[in-house]
């Protein structure tokens, strides 16, 4: 009776495992196709260079939290390459917030899915640490009824992600000390 209660629970777990698997190999395969339909419909959006981050964004580190100042043109790449600088950091780990200031774009690149593909690839990438809250500043209208309409959708997940106004009001979210702001 007990092995085949050790049995069971091993079958549950299994399946468990599998489930998990399925979904991020499922989520792996929506933005691999959603990047692929991407490049072929805007040859000129290249999704594996530094271009567009080296001329309009730049980041500063708060401790061990990130800011990202996106100035002139908001594309894909801006936010791919964003996601690298997350993931390929070790203070990570230990982040408790990062904040995209969207206040000084100049020119939106950016479709809907593709703000879909960024916030599924953030979401993802908050397994890894699931405190992190993202702030995203913008005072632009049509950017901030994408991502509310995209942020309604992942209510559902573990993505702690709000839009704000202003970068004080980010902050004050993300409970900086005044020393930072």
């Amino acid at each position: 009776m007990k092995l085949s209660t050790t049995l069971q629970n091993l079958v549950k777990a299994l399946k468990i495992s599998l489930t998990r698997i399925f979904n991020h190999i499922n989520t792996f395969c929506f933005l691999f196709n959603t990047l692929i339909r991407i490049s072929l419909k805007r040859p000129g959006l290249s999704l594996l260079t530094q271009q567009n981050m080296n001329k309009t964004t730049k980041y500063k580190w708060l401790n061990n939290n990130l800011i990202f100042e996106i100035e002139d043109t908001l594309n894909l790449n801006v936010f791919l390459e964003a996601n690298n600088i997350l993931l390929s950091n070790s203070r990570f780990d230990k982040m408790n917030f990062q904040a995209f200031n969207l206040l000084n774009v100049k020119n939106i690149d950016l479709t809907v899915p593709e703000i879909r593909v960024f916030l599924t690839l953030l979401e993802k990438a908050m397994i890894w640490n699931k405190t992190v809250k993202t702030a995203i500043i913008s005072s632009d209208p049509k950017l901030v009824s994408y991502f509310e309409m995209f942020l309604n959708e992942f209510r559902w997940t573990s993505l702690n992600c709000k839009i704000f106004e202003t970068l004080d009001s980010a902050l004050d979210w993300c409970e900086i000390e005044n020393e930072f702001k």
